[in-house]
């Protein structure tokens, strides 16, 4: 009976031998979940910003586009103008 009791013993100290792991192991994945998902969010504002930047340099390029479109025209019209003379 005695060696039961031990086994029964040893069996109870294995299991909060792995208990402990697995919750040690629990709370390692947790903060890694975490600091994914903190990443994540910074990664997404970083794109939200970089996306917004894009949007406003091909702002910038349709309106120089523009101004050169209206300088050549302007170009072809003096020229012309000074060849008619």
């Amino acid at each position: 009976m005695e060696d039961q009791g031990q086994s029964k013993g040893a069996q109870v100290r294995r299991i909060q031998l792995d208990l402990t792991i697995l919750e040690s192991d629990y709370r390692k994945n947790e903060r890694e979940l975490e600091d994914l998902r903190l990443e994540l969010t910074k990664m997404k504002r970083q794109r939200s910003q970089l996306d917004l930047e894009i949007g406003e340099e091909e702002e910038k390029v349709k309106k120089l586009q523009n101004e050169q479109m209206i300088l050549v025209d302007e170009l072809k019209r003096l020229k012309h103008k000074m060849n008619l003379l």
